[in-house]
């Protein structure tokens, strides 16, 4: 039987799955990069929103407040003090700053919009009181649990900016700000609608650009893979007229003549020698006739081998069936497990056979088991899968494959390796010698699973 006919090239039907699969990758991708390139916008506007922030408290101390504290606002007089509130309450009603106090070095408070506060001495924080130089700016958002002075300016989100800075008298002058969270998230939205479009349209820009690509790659992938379909298809034919030509020539040609002259030697040896010549030439026709028939035989098995009539007739199991027939005649008890092997195209089904009956040859010479487990299993996703185990004690199968009696395993690997899959043997788990092969992306029935219980893990 010949193989299965090439399938029209359709090249919208063979780049259709690598393009989807290539665009649902992307897409996968764009939207983990987007993620994380938006996570990473979002942190970046919410340090510059509260680098904005210490920068205008800063520019407020420097430029506004701490030129105001002259030392009449420092000694305490009414005139100086009321302008000074003036300024700071109108900057507070602008928005943006929600408290402002102004201190002295040694901790007390020269003014402050909550007038209970004005005069009082606390403590500044460690982070400002461990400041020795004269300009300097720290800030902190406050928490839950923090309480800035127990004035409860501290409400959780708060900024809190302390600048500090000489004044006119040439004195250390220090500014707390407080700004409000609103006022924090108002610039963080601002910041991250700048940033972030700009991240991810670069990121959409840049799809733009591959997913073309990759379709045009992807229909190139196509093309690739039906040549490739092609010359493997041209190259099964030609396997299997040449298989043919040689089964035609071997059976009508070489094996009739062969059985003809078995045949018409018998006619010509002397059947009662009187002489020692006669003697000799018919122990010399005997032992040609039995050659020329042994030689009949093993021919006739090798047009079995290259057309089995049970595989071409009957299907695979059948076939299989009859091999562990034939190792039962040898001393192997074989046991067949199959799955999935009724809709298998011939030119698999072929292979298959191959790789069993191989398998089934190498533990017959060299095993020396008793036991073997032939199993077949053909799923459409992953292709069909062999394995011949036997119990016995055989040669290492690194070293195997030297030997001169493994031949056909090393073309066998060879076939296996232009069909597009793999023959190992190697020792089995549980003892023996175990050969494996496997053929990726084989079309085939998911048929009920025989004997399930003896599949190999």
């Amino acid at each position: 039987m010949t193989p299965p006919p090439a399938v029209p090239y359709d090249p919208d039907r063979l780049a259709r799955g690598a393009i989807l699969q290539f665009v649902g990758r992307c897409a996968v991708a764009l939207f983990v990069v987007g993620i994380a390139t938006f996570g990473v916008a979002s942190k970046l506007s919410n340090q510059q929103a509260l680098h904005d922030a210490e920068v205008r408290g800063e520019i407020f101390t420097t430029g506004v407040a701490a030129p105001q504290v002259t030392p009449e606002v420092r000694a305490g007089q009414p005139a100086a003090v009321a302008g000074f509130a003036d300024i700071m309450e109108n900057r507070i009603a602008v928005g943006g700053i929600s408290h402002i106090k102004v201190w002295d070095t040694d901790g007390r408070v020269i003014w402050a919009d909550q007038g209970r506060l004005m005069g009082t001495r606390s403590e500044l924080p460690p982070q400002v009181a461990g400041q020795t130089s004269s300009d300097f700016t720290v800030s902190w958002r406050a928490d839950a649990a923090q309480a800035d002075d127990d004035d409860g300016f501290g409400a959780p989100g708060t900024l809190e900016v302390y600048a500090g800075t000489l004044g006119p008298d040439g004195r250390r002058v220090i500014v707390e700000t407080y700004w409000p969270a609103d006022v924090l998230d108002s610039r963080y939205d601002a910041f991250l609608i700048r940033l972030a479009p700009l991240s991810l349209g670069a990121l959409a820009l840049l799809m733009v650009a591959i997913v073309p690509l990759g379709i045009s790659l992807a229909r190139r992938l196509a093309r690739s893979t039906h040549e490739g379909d092609r010359m493997l298809q041209h190259a099964l034919r030609a396997s299997d007229l040449e298989r043919r030509r040689m089964t035609h020539t071997l059976h009508d040609g070489v094996i009739q003549d062969l059985a003809g002259l078995a045949y018409l030697l018998p006619s010509v040896t002397p059947t009662d020698p009187r002489t020692a010549a006669e003697e000799e030439l018919r122990s010399t026709l005997v032992e040609a006739t039995n050659l020329i028939k042994s030689d009949v035989r093993q021919l006739r098995e090798i047009l079995d081998d290259l057309y089995p009539p049970s595989l071409e007739e009957d299907g695979l199991d059948a076939a299989l069936t009859e091999l562990a027939a034939w190792a039962g005649r040898a001393g192997i008890d074989v046991t067949v497990s199959t799955r999935g092997t009724d809709d298998l195209e011939p030119v698999y089904a072929r292979l298959a056979y191959r790789v069993v009956r191989e398998g089934l040859l190498n533990v017959i010479n060299h095993s020396g088991a008793q036991h073997a487990l032939v199993w077949v299993r053909v799923t459409p996703l992953s292709g069909v899968e062999i394995a011949v185990r036997d119990d016995g004690s055989a040669t290492k199968p690194e070293t195997a494959k030297q030997e001169s009696g493994h031949f056909g395993l090393r073309l066998l690997r060879d076939v296996m390796a232009d069909f597009g899959g793999e023959l190992t043997v190697k020792h089995a788990p549980a003892g023996g010698t175990e050969l494996r092969a496997s053929l990726p992306d084989v079309d085939a029935a998911d048929a009920p699973e025989r004997d399930s219980s003896l599949i190999p893990g």
